[in-house]
């Protein structure tokens, strides 16, 4: 393995990015969801040596729903999919690698409320139940990666 702290870089020389999107919306509500499949071929170099040569062939999609409460208040719900490698959407081959099948794909259903402070700043909390790990580094999990975890969020936006 690489120790830690030891600068990494990832260079893909070649990707290929297909997204289709659709958004409906009628009165208060806002329905959108979009896919994407994503594959290349990675190179990671460690001190300047190669270090690893790998392919990604990703697949992901969100389906989700919003409600315009009053003027400033939201509410909205989304279900998003992650496959790391969409032919291994079962996570055998992570199984047979020594790892786990649900570190193959990362299912989130999330709640949401925003609030909308004036045109250009809002808050937002999002609370989310998500199965699987796979779009989570093993370094931002030193004590394990648990299979079904859940995460709060709160956040503040601008726009331009």
């Amino acid at each position: 393995g690489v120790p830690p702290g030891t600068p990494v870089y990832f260079y893909a020389p070649r990707s290929d990015v297909v997204t289709f999107g659709l958004e409906y919306t009628i009165n208060d509500f806002v329905f959108a969801s979009e896919y994407m499949s994503y594959r290349s071929k990675n190179l990671a170099y460690v001190n300047g040596v190669l270090y690893d040569k790998r392919s990604a062939n990703s697949e992901n999609y969100y389906f989700s729903a919003t409600y315009q409460a009053t003027d400033k208040v939201s509410v909205g719900t989304y279900y998003s999919l992650r496959y790391g490698n969409k032919g291994d959407k079962d996570g055998s081959d992570r199984v047979a690698a020594g790892g786990h099948e649900w570190e193959a794909w990362q299912k989130d259903v999330a709640l949401a409320v925003r609030y909308d402070l004036t045109t250009n700043w809002s808050l937002k909390a999002e609370y989310h139940w998500i199965d699987g790990t796979g779009q989570t580094m093993a370094s931002e999990n030193p004590q394990g990666p648990t299979r079904r975890w859940e995460m709060f969020l709160l956040k503040a936006s601008y726009i331009f």
